[in-house]
């Protein structure tokens, strides 16, 4: 089977594109560590468990969490 000079250069434009797709796929489901989002995770007047202090970092880490900033807020109105 012969290939005409034209379509030979088609397929080899569109190679690259598709490596290059490829690539953006595994960028998007596997983001590298400096692209994952960071949260602001509240305390309220230090309302919170242990177990959850430990808990809920790991669970926003399995979620993809990239980091976390923590405040413990005095609130008017929370006992």
């Amino acid at each position: 089977m012969r290939i005409s000079p034209l379509a030979a250069a088609t397929l080899l434009s569109v190679s690259p594109s598709i490596a290059a797709a490829g690539e953006l796929e595994h960028g998007f489901t596997t983001p590298p560590n400096t692209a994952r989002p960071w949260v602001y995770w509240t305390c309220q007047d230090g309302h919170y468990s242990n177990e959850g202090a430990s808990r809920d970092p790991e669970s926003m880490k399995k979620a993809g969490v990239g980091g976390i900033l923590r405040m413990d807020c005095t609130v008017r109105g929370i006992p």
